[in-house]
Parts: C-alpha cells; structure tokens; sequence
C-alpha cells in the first residue's frame, strides 16, 4: 500500500508539471501568473523560510518567475518610447497594490534599476523567496538577457540560494570598470520566521559578453531592524554592517 501511495504521488506531480507546460504554452502572462500564484498560496506558511522542495512547488515557482519576465517584456516592447524614469514610476505604482506576501496583482516586478543604455536590472519577489533577472535589447527588441538562477556556481556556490531562498534585499548599480562594463551589487536576504538577527548575501556582479559575471559573493549576519547596506547613488564604494554578537 504504502509502494501505491508513493506511486499515486509522483503521478500526481507529473500531472501538475505537464498541466503547468501546457499553460504555459498558449496562455498570457497574467493568466499564467495567476494560476501559479494560486498553486502557491494553497499551502499557508509553506514559504516563510525557503520553498518546499516539491516538483510541484518548483514548477509552480519558475513558472511565476516565468510569467513576471514575460509580463516585463512585453510591457517594455509596448512602450519603446519610455524613459527610464517613466518606467521606474509605472512599476512603483503597481507594487503599491501589492499584499502580504510581496506579490502583486498583475505579474509585473517589484524593483528595477537601469545599468546602462537599454540594459535594465529587475527583481521580482514571492513571500521570502526572490528572482533577479536582467532585460537588454536583442535584434531591436526586448528580452531576458540573463536570470541569477542560471549563474555559474562553481566559483561561488552560495549563488545556489537564488534557486528558493533568498529573496533581494537591495539592488544598485555600480560605477562601470576601466573597459566601460556595467557593475552592479545585490544584497539578498535568506527568508526567516522570526527574531532580530537576518543572514544576508552580499554579491558584486560585471557585465561582460551577454552574461553577469560574479567577482565577489559573501554570506553574512545583520541587525533585522538596521539597513545593513549604506552607499552614494553613483559612488564606487559601499559600506556593510554585520552583525558580530548574539
């Protein structure tokens, strides 16, 4: 019996994974954002401290970060005459309506910020969980250039959080290195269910070839009620402050 019941539960979460392809395959990304967002929140708590390592509670989650990216680019390509400014406002707006568990009612990103002519940084957030993702112009057109889920993580294997834990905390641009390429940082925040102390990851990335290459990532402690992060719009620098006693 119990060979049948572990059966009858891997069938299922097949069944969810191909119903949740087929979706995606004809249906807008409003429809597809709310039908897994709706396939999230069926679990109360479930994602305060992380994701559920189900199949179905991972398909459910790349599809939502799925539908917040297409959602992005088909608003971009819908107004090529905005400027950064302008689209900066529009998003703020929407995040205005947005619930308890940071998400929105129409799949668009909850922060973005311009790295350079055409490239633009956005971050998108579910609960204590959060995605990064990059949209540049190809072809003259809009698209996802790069996902932080996809980063390299042989150098840095703590990037592996991106995939369900860490949600962003803060993301700014750097000064550009000596060749022109763009730098940024984020700081991304491990969910947790209570108390004062947080573990952050702090990360330094350049852009380089079409791809965000890591050139520092570190794990760290900080007060939960203080921004542990203090930098100049513009400045090459940054400060962080940890927390060392408990």
């Amino acid at each position: 019996m119990r060979n049948v019941l572990k059966t009858l539960a891997v069938l299922a979460g097949v069944v969810a994974l191909i119903s949740h392809g087929a979706l995606a395959a004809g249906a807008t990304p409003q429809a597809r954002y709310d039908k897994a967002r709706a396939f999230l929140t069926r679990c109360q708590g479930c994602f305060e401290v992380g994701i559920k390592n189900t199949p179905e509670d991972v398909a459910a989650l790349n599809e939502y970060w799925q539908a917040i990216q297409d959602w992005t680019v088909d608003d971009l390509n819908s107004h090529p005459t905005w400027t950064f400014d302008r689209l900066k406002s529009d998003l703020l707006n929407y995040s205005q309506a947005g619930t308890g568990l940071g998400e929105l009612p129409v799949p668009a990103p909850s922060w973005v910020t311009s790295l350079g002519q055409d490239l633009y940084a956005f971050t998108a957030k579910y609960s204590q969980i959060g995605n990064l993702f990059l949209v540049g112009k190809r072809d003259g057109r809009f698209a996802v250039v790069w996902d932080i889920r996809n980063a390299a993580t042989n150098r840095f294997p703590e990037l592996a959080a991106w995939n369900g834990s860490l949600y962003a905390w803060t993301l700014a641009p750097l000064p550009a290195d000596s060749n022109g390429r763009p730098r940024f940082f984020v700081m991304g925040a491990y969910g947790h269910g209570g108390g004062f102390t947080g573990l952050g990851q702090l990360s330094v990335w350049s852009w380089q070839t079409n791809r965000a290459i890591p050139l520092f990532v570190k794990e760290f402690y900080y007060w939960e009620e203080l921004n542990p992060i203090k930098w100049d719009a513009g400045a090459a620098s940054f400060r962080v402050t940890v927390k060392e006693d408990y």
